[in-house]
């Protein structure tokens, strides 16, 4: 059995799913895992507390007791300013798995510093985003290399809401692992940038260009709704991604479809429900990278995508 450690008890950490069957925290996909036995640390010790009732764990109630090198893994689950510091922690204990919630930082500094301590370190880390765990995503991304042998890629739409670097970042890390490619965005135009829901995170809309390809990136801002759409076209193929990627429907066009009429769905390719239970998916990569010992974490690609996108803030 593994000991794991949950910094955090806020949404992501422990309550979106507190009164669901869903599994979409840390806690609960760790409460369902038989291969770990998990402490949990919140600076407000009330709801540390409850949620260690929740699930009849352990809860730390002052920071400075917590012995880092007493886990095997450490879900960082805090505010934003505080990942780099307790990333850090881990890293100079050794703990062997980091899960950290996304965006890493939004200080390029600390993004260096926290760089060099990884390359130096022991310690694998992955970032929370989601859909690359998914095996929906997994079988879209062997779909997406069997289309680029025939075709290219000629267009990227991208629809999200409430800050650039929360949850754009989550449509930019996914080209990143469908295509294989750190995202490096040329020729960038930013036409709208409020700071409507974060204080340092403003919702950005841009045209840009990554590898030849046009991005249109629509930042909608004052809505009361969640969305999340990513659009990608082919010569002959379209990829569309909504519902917060619940759904990825493939259009193309038949063999016998003249020139300029309408796609048709490819009913073979396309897939529903495509997020469930998340949290699972990403325990238990961590639980793969324990047993196994395995190298591949996706840490540096997403301090390469955190610093991209805090050039375009600034």
């Amino acid at each position: 059995m593994f000991r794991a450690l949950l910094i955090g008890c806020g949404n992501i950490g422990a309550l979106y799913d507190l009164e669901t069957s869903d599994v979409f925290t840390h806690a609960k996909a760790y409460s369902k895992n038989a291969m770990f036995k998990f402490t949990v640390y919140d600076q407000d010790v009330e709801l540390a507390k409850k949620i260690a009732n929740k699930y009849g764990v352990d809860y730390i109630p002052d920071i400075v007791a917590i012995n880092f090198s007493e886990y095997d893994c450490v879900s960082i689950c805090s505010p934003t300013s505080t990942h780099v510091h307790f990333l850090k922690m881990a890293f100079l204990a050794k703990v062997k798995v980091i899960i950290c919630e996304k965006p890493i930082s939004i200080d390029e500094n600390e993004l260096n510093d926290i760089s060099n301590l990884y390359l130096n370190s022991s310690s694998k880390v992955i970032v929370n985003y989601i859909r690359r765990f998914q095996p929906s995503f997994i079988d879209l991304k062997v779909l997406v290399e069997e289309m680029l042998l025939k075709e290219k890629l000629v267009n990227i739409n991208i629809t999200y809401q409430k800050g650039f670097l929360n949850n754009a970042s989550h449509a930019f890390d996914l080209l990143q692992f469908l295509f294989n490619q750190n995202l490096v965005l040329k020729d960038v135009m930013v036409t709208n940038k409020e700071f409507d829901f974060f204080k340092n995170d403003p919702t950005l809309s841009l045209l840009a260009n990554w590898n030849n390809v046009p991005v249109n990136v629509t930042g909608l801002t004052n809505i009361s709704f969640t969305i999340f759409e990513l659009e990608l076209f082919f010569n002959s193929r379209r990829i569309k991604i909504t519902d917060s990627g619940k759904n990825i429907t493939v259009y193309t066009i038949p063999d016998s479809q003249p020139f300029l009429l309408p796609l048709i769905i490819d009913e073979k390719n396309s897939q529903s429900n495509c997020i469930k239970n998340y949290m699972e998916l990403v325990i238990a990569k961590a639980q793969t990278i324990l047993l196994k010992n395995e190298n591949s974490d996706n840490f540096m690609d997403s301090i390469s995508l955190n610093k991209e996108m805090i050039k375009h803030i600034k």
